[in-house]
């Protein structure tokens, strides 16, 4: 079984697989954000998620590295869920 620092590390040996991996990640992301401007909770949902998720990270001693490819992404993209559907439910 693979740790996720290997998973990093596989990635990281092919710096324009990361460029590419990295572009297309923040691309999805903007355009998703950019389509979803008037949900009114949404940049503060993304901004807890990346402190709680680099937090999480500091308690699991993972190094920054790892935090920033393996964890934050998937913080980012819960938390514009977790908007979406707030905004369309709650408020």
């Amino acid at each position: 079984m693979q740790t996720m620092g290997s998973n990093v590390d596989s990635v990281l040996g092919s710096p324009s697989a990361l460029l590419a991996t990295i572009s297309a990640t923040v691309w999805c992301l903007t355009t998703y954000h950019y389509h979803h401007r008037h949900e009114k909770y949404q940049d503060a949902m993304i901004i807890g998620a990346v402190g709680a998720g680099a937090a999480a990270g500091l308690l699991l001693r993972l190094d920054g590295t790892s935090v920033l490819l393996g964890i934050v992404p998937w913080c980012v993209f819960a938390a514009m869920l977790i908007s979406t559907f707030w905004s369309a439910n709650v408020g």
